[in-house]
């Protein structure tokens, strides 16, 4: 639950930055059309102004030269009508009076010339007007340019504000939406801290009472067995002394030999059973209430939990060591029966009727050490099965595949024993494996052999045992704790590549 709320956290901090950073593209992409906009528009009219003050120059320059050239014709039409009046007049005056007509040649040539004086004046006037109406033109379009300019300058400014504004806004959008993302990321953090407390301590609860739980079940397990136990020795104690006092054995009415045979058998049967329980049940947990049991743990290179199939991948005739660390615990007996489980050879036979397994008269094989068991298997594996081992007893640092520690603590959780493996999850592949035996003052050497080869087998990468009178059950009950044909199918399966680590008991 904690992961899931801290996943969630940080996909809604990640959706806020992604919308905030997605609102400072889009008012960034806003402000550069607008401003793109408003130069396409200044350039536009700046455009539009500059063809109009042409059409308009254009046009006033036409009329101008039209209005000159109505004026010089009109002007030229005047003076030319003024000489043809005044020669039509003179040439009267000379018909009347010829001794008029030398004053009238003076004359007419005086007003010829007058005349052409009026007509380069004229003429000039027009060439100045001309030069006049240009300047006013020129004048008129750097003017109208001028003011263009200025409409465009201020259109960019304009513009220039307008997206500093837009990008002022969408920087304060996106520091405001950072942090609203950073209150509701710690207002998270707060509530997954709460969540994770209230778990701890609800799973601290549930624990000391399934404790509470456990222990009042398990002491009256044992009181019933305690009393069973003594029930049934003093049964049979009664019994016995009522076959001392018969004389005979034909007193019981029994009709036949067979039935006084099963008689006795089931007599002796329930005589061993009852006192080898109470005698189990009284050394196997000398200062519990609980029955000896153990556990494994598999943990990553991260240090976390994993539940999956893991094994050793030794290379070919690789050697593989197995180390005792010294200390005062270690004595010299405790060690001989640690070497035993692990070294011996010997090959145990058992009648199958006497382990429930089968009918009497077919046997299974059982080994006292893993070296002669993992040595029996001639199977050709994936995986090369650890043969060739070394045992030797470390002083001060801790060194070999497989650690063993011998503490008189007791295990929080009750286990005699526990295995702890360190593996490469990825490869399923065990990379180191600590096996710790607790309260070992209060466990006999017979027992310290059966919790040796139980925690070696999850060391070497077995799980636990669908059979509950197996050497590999979660708790050991078995008369006959011994490594089993099964333990070694197991074996074999998960070395050539099977993808479970469980023992299964068909037989």
């Amino acid at each position: 639950m904690v992961d899931d709320i801290t996943d969630n956290h940080e996909n809604l901090i990640e959706n806020k930055k992604t919308t905030a950073e997605n609102m400072i593209e889009r008012e960034r992409n806003e402000a550069e059309n607008l401003v793109e906009r408003e130069l396409v528009e200044a350039e536009n009219m700046i455009e539009k102004e500059r063809i109009e003050s042409e059409n308009m120059i254009t046009s006033g320059r036409v009329e101008a030269e039209n209005i000159m050239n109505i004026a010089f014709a009109e002007s030229e039409n005047i003076i030319c009508n003024a000489v043809r009046e005044s020669e039509n007049i003179i040439n009267h005056i000379v018909t009347e009076n010829k001794n008029l007509k030398d004053n009238a040649l003076i004359e007419i040539k005086n007003l010829k010339e007058t005349a052409n004086v009026e007509i380069a004046n004229l003429k000039k006037l027009v060439i100045v007007s001309t030069e006049n109406i240009k300047n006013i033109e020129k004048t008129e379009v750097h003017n109208r340019k001028k003011a263009a300019q200025t409409l465009s300058n201020n259109l960019r400014r304009t513009a220039k504000i307008k997206a500093a504004n837009l990008k002022q806004t969408a920087k304060v959008t996106a520091e405001n939406l950072r942090r609203t993302a950073e209150i509701e990321s710690t207002n998270l953090k707060q509530t997954a801290n709460t969540i994770s407390l209230n778990l701890i301590e609800s799973a601290k609860i549930i624990f000391e009472n399934m404790k509470k739980i456990a222990n009042v079940a398990s002491d009256n397990l044992m009181e019933h067995a305690r009393i069973n136990s003594l029930q049934t020795i003093k049964s049979t104690y009664n019994n016995m002394e009522q076959i001392k006092k018969i004389k005979s054995f034909h007193m019981f009415k029994i009709q036949n030999k067979r039935q006084l045979t099963v008689i006795i058998t089931v007599i002796i049967i329930i005589s061993g059973v009852g006192s080898f329980y109470l005698n189990d049940l009284m050394t196997l947990v000398p200062h519990t209430s609980s029955s000896l049991s153990t556990n494994y743990l598999i943990q990553n290179l991260q240090g976390e939990p994993v539940d999956t199939w893991v094994s050793w991948k030794k290379p070919d005739a690789g050697v593989f060591d197995i180390h005792v660390l010294n200390s005062k615990y270690v004595t010299q007996e405790r060690l001989d029966a640690i070497f035993d489980a692990i070294m011996s050879d010997k090959k145990i036979e058992l009648d199958d009727s006497i382990i429930h397994k089968g009918p009497k008269g077919t046997n299974s094989t059982y080994y006292a050490g893993w070296h002669g068991a993992l040595n029996s298997i001639t199977s050709d594996t994936k995986f090369n099965i650890i043969k060739t081992i070394r045992f030797h007893v470390d002083d001060e640092v801790p060194t070999g595949d497989i650690m063993i520690e011998l503490t008189n603590l007791s295990n929080p959780d009750g286990y005699a024993a526990y295995t702890q493996s360190i593996v490469d999850e990825s490869n399923h592949q065990i990379l180191k494996s600590t096996i710790t035996v607790y309260y070992v003052d209060k466990i006999n050497l017979e027992e310290l052999k059966t919790l040796m080869r139980h925690e070696l087998g999850h060391a070497f990468g077995l799980a636990h045992s669908t059979d509950p009178e197996d050497l590999m059950a979660p708790i050991i009950t078995t008369d006959y704790p011994y490594i089993s044909e099964c333990d070694l199918d197991a074996i074999i399966d998960l070395y050539d590549g099977g993808e479970s680590s469980k023992v299964i008991c068909e037989k």
